[in-house]
């Protein structure tokens, strides 16, 4: 990724909580009880495991899995260190449209945050800021595959981050 490092440090402002839940829950699971390989590409931490029926859910098998900054992707589908193949620049992709969610999840939180200071109840709207900023990220990403579901599409392959993603990596 030929991205300036500071870019890293700004994201961080808005990832960072998510990222310390999931990188610990991934590292202790993958990379300490499977033992597999493992290595940073800038804030993402990938794992790359010999199972293939970790990744699979209802009969299909999934050949990448991304969690914000921690993606898992099958080894067989990755060549070596680094971003190399179609399958890992695909949730690579997602890592930096999660980037995004996690912006927008903060920056709502931040305005409800500036006006429950302002009206001085910040205790009523805790909890809700809280939600938005930890897990907004993931919510966005569920509110596209409940729209692609009212459109009458797949949950999965109609999710609008999906949709980019394939049509970027063709």
């Amino acid at each position: 990724m030929n991205k300036f490092p500071k870019r890293y440090f700004l994201t961080l402002i808005w990832t960072f909580h998510t990222n310390l839940i999931v990188w610990s829950i991934s590292y202790l699971l993958f990379g300490l009880i499977l033992s597999c390989k493992h290595f940073w590409t800038g804030l993402v931490l990938q794992f790359q495991i010999d199972k293939d029926y970790l990744l699979k859910f209802k009969n299909k098998k999934f050949t990448g899995l991304n969690l914000g900054h921690t993606v898992i992707i099958v080894s067989r589908k990755a060549n070596k260190d680094g971003i190399d193949t179609s399958i890992e620049k695909h949730e690579h992709g997602h890592a930096e449209q999660w980037e995004g969610n996690c912006l927008f999840s903060f920056l709502i939180a931040s305005v409800v945050f500036s006006i429950s200071i302002f009206v001085g109840n910040l205790n009523a709207f805790l909890y809700f800021i809280l939600f938005v900023w930890f897990f907004g990220g993931y919510v966005i990403y569920f509110c596209r595959s409940v729209q692609a579901w009212i459109r009458g599409e797949n949950i999965y392959s109609g999710n609008a981050d999906e949709e980019s993603m394939r049509a970027q990596f063709k």
